[in-house]
C-alpha cells in the first residue's frame, strides 16, 4: 500500500504532470544536481559548481493552481469573532483518508532551462570526462509560487482549523490568497502543513543521464512535460515513488 506521502505525490503528478516537492517547503532550484531518496530530491551539487553555463527562461504569465484529493477532503468556513476591528473567519479542512491533501498556490511562474539541448551536450561532455556522477539528476524546470498552502494528512482522519482575516465575503476554498493572513488555530491527527508561505517551489522536473547500449549517453527526464529536444524523453512517477 502506498504511503501517505506517495499517495499525495502520485495524485499531484496525475493532476499537473510534475513532481511535488517533499517536504513542501524544501528548496529546489533550477540547475540543482542531486538524487531521489525516500521521495525527496537531495541536492548534491549544481551546474554552477561544474561551471556549466545555462540561461533561465521565465514564464510570462503567473497562474493560480488548486488541487485537492479526489476523495476525503471537506473545506468549510464560518464567521468568527471580531478582533481589533477586523472581522475573522474560521476555515476547517477535514481529511478522511491518509494521503488526502489540499494544494493551493498563488502567482505560480514557470522557470526552465532556456536551451536544454546545449546544456545536455555540455553534460554529456562532462560525463565523458568522468566528472559527472551517474546518480545525479538535473532540475530542469521548477515552479515558483508567490504564496502557497499545502496540507497533507498522514492519518485516516485528520483536520486543520485555520483563522483568516475577513475583508469582504466569507472566503471560498482558495487558501493561497495572501490577503487572508491565514493562521493555524488547531490541528487534529498527524498532518504535514505549509500554510501561507511566501516564495515556495512546490513543483519541479528533472533529467538524468542515461547511457545507451551503443553510442553516447543522452539525457532522459525523470519527469517533465511539453516539447523538449529529442534527448529528453519521459520517465514515469515510479522513479520518485520507488526511491
Amino acid at each position: 500500500m502506498a504511503s501517505p506521502v506517495g499517495a499525495y505525490q502520485a495524485e499531484m503528478h496525475r493532476n499537473v504532470g510534475f513532481f511535488a516537492t517533499w517536504l513542501p517547503s524544501d528548496p529546489v532550484a533550477l540547475g540543482d544536481l542531486g538524487i531521489l531518496r525516500d521521495g525527496r530530491f537531495w541536492r548534491l551539487s549544481s551546474l554552477q559548481a561544474l561551471k556549466i553555463p545555462f540561461e533561465e527562461e521565465v514564464g510570462e504569465a503567473e497562474q493560480n493552481i488548486q488541487c485537492m484529493s479526489k476523495n476525503g477532503i471537506k473545506i468549510s468556513s464560518s464567521l468568527g469573532a471580531k478582533a481589533a476591528g477586523m472581522a475573522k473567519a474560521n476555515i476547517t479542512v477535514e481529511m478522511a483518508t491518509d494521503g488526502a491533501f489540499v494544494f493551493h498556490a498563488n502567482g505560480v511562474r514557470t522557470r526552465r532551462l532556456a536551451d536544454p539541448g546545449q546544456v545536455s551536450r555540455d553534460i554529456v561532455n562532462c560525463y565523458k570526462r568522468g566528472d559527472w556522477d551517474k546518480r545525479w539528476l538535473l532540475v530542469e524546470t521548477c515552479h515558483r509560487a508567490n504564496f502557497a498552502t499545502v496540507i497533507i494528512s498522514q492519518d485516516k482522519s485528520a483536520s486543520v482549523a485555520l483563522e483568516a482575516n475577513l475583508d469582504g465575503p466569507l472566503p471560498t476554498t482558495f487558501l493561497a490568497d495572501p490577503k487572508l493572513g491565514l493562521k493555524i488555530s488547531s490541528t487534529d491527527g498527524r498532518v504535514i502543513h505549509v500554510v501561507g508561505q511566501h516564495e515556495l517551489t512546490p513543483l519541479y522536473s528533472c533529467l538524468r543521464v542515461q547511457p545507451h547500449v551503443f553510442g553516447d549517453p543522452s539525457l532522459e527526464p525523470a519527469r517533465g512535460i511539453g516539447d523538449r529536444p529529442t534527448e529528453l524523453e519521459r520517465v514515469g512517477i515510479q522513479d520518485l515513488l520507488n526511491s
